[in-house]
């Protein structure tokens, strides 16, 4: 009864909002959020039933989905209901990263070439980076280089010819937004800009099983001044994959990372309006050690995160972050110690060796 009364209060108070009107608030909400208004208005159940209403947000949330091969991508693998539900969480760090039966086939070897990403890097909604990308940079040109190598995906590898990027003085590849920041007047203010503004959308798709996940964490979960220049910053998007038997029960940091150049550029007047720039964007699957997985365990290991838990809460992305950190230290405090050990125990066997040497040499 309580529902029936509430749908109709929501019926009535509809009346007074504009279908894009009406659309444009329900573009600002997630999908979990969406399908339980759908319950409550039948206007919401028939604009959540459209799918170019889904395509709406998605062009909203993610600049890059308006692109052909983008649009090509989406429809392939589901439409943009799906797309949107499977996209917007992030990934939460909880759980196992395990494959579900029903899109494995056993023996069946994942390839670079199954997969495409769909990246957007914006500042205060204004896009930066906007890009989609079919496999991985190297996979193709040498198989076993890649295999073997440590993964990196360098997104403005080979940007020469793509609008919107040009070499700044020093040669840097850089995509520049002209966002004026007359307000900042300090490097921290610099910084608390960045971490209120920036946001990265790193979305992950497998062509062949119509999986997807997104792999960055919106806003960022850290960063630092990269030194030696104060405008340089870098800022870390990444999430926690859980841990897998074949990592030793490891956690995995896929760290998603962008540099921010912070400069100035001329105006017709003859003056000069600070601006910034994007001059590195890059994704990278790191162990508990720090270390880098090389590609075929990257490839391996991104397939089997396309099953794994996700949620829409920053604070959980935040935790499962700061968790990993803290046993990244914990481990490496513990390999520390395991060797100091080694190395006196080694050091007193050769000490009582060697006094035992001397003591049958004398006797």
């Amino acid at each position: 009864m309580e529902m029936g009364l509430y749908a109709e209060g929501v019926d009535h108070e509809r009346r007074f909002l504009s279908s894009d009107l009406l659309g444009e608030i329900l573009s600002r909400v997630d999908a979990l959020t969406l399908a339980k208004a759908s319950c409550a208005s039948s206007e919401f159940r028939r604009l959540c039933a459209s799918e170019a209403f889904w395509e709406r947000l998605c062009n909203l949330r993610w600049p890059s989905t308006k692109q052909a091969a983008a649009k090509d991508l989406i429809l392939q693998t589901g439409g943009y209901r799906k797309f949107c539900e499977n996209c917007h969480p992030c990934l939460s760090g909880t759980g196992t990263a395990t494959v579900e039966h029903c899109d494995y086939v056993e023996g069946e070897e994942v390839c670079p070439s199954d997969f495409s990403s769909i990246i957007d890097v914006m500042y205060n909604g204004q896009v930066l980076v906007s890009r989609t990308i079919a496999g991985f940079f190297g996979a193709e040109k040498s198989r076993d280089w890649f295999d073997n190598s440590p993964f990196m995906f360098d997104l403005l590898e080979g940007t020469d010819e793509v609008n919107g990027f040009h070499k700044d003085d020093e040669g840097i590849t850089a995509v520049a937004i002209q966002t004026e920041l007359s307000s900042v007047s300090s490097a921290e203010g610099l910084w608390k800009a960045l971490n209120e503004n920036m946001t990265v959308s790193w979305i992950l798709v497998n062509k062949k099983t119509g999986r997807m996940v997104n792999l960055a964490s919106w806003k960022p979960v850290d960063g630092l001044r990269h030194w030696p220049c104060d405008g340089d910053f870098v800022l870390q998007f990444g999430t926690v994959i859980p841990s897998t038997e074949r990592l030793r029960n490891h956690a995995v940091h896929c760290n998603v990372a962008a540099k921010v150049r912070h400069f100035n550029v001329g105006t017709a007047d003859g003056g000069c309006k600070p601006v910034i720039g994007v001059t590195e964007v890059g994704m990278k699957l790191e162990n508990i050690g720090g270390a880098r997985l090389n590609g075929r365990e990257s490839v391996a290991l991104l397939d089997k995160v396309l099953s794994c838990n996700r949620t829409v809460s920053f604070s959980t992305v935040l935790h499962s972050h700061r968790e990993f950190h803290r046993n990244r230290v914990a481990w490496k405090t513990e390999r520390i110690r395991q060797e100091n050990q080694r190395e006196l125990t080694v050091a007193l066997i050769s000490g009582v060796g060697a006094f035992l040497c001397l003591c049958y040499c004398l006797s």
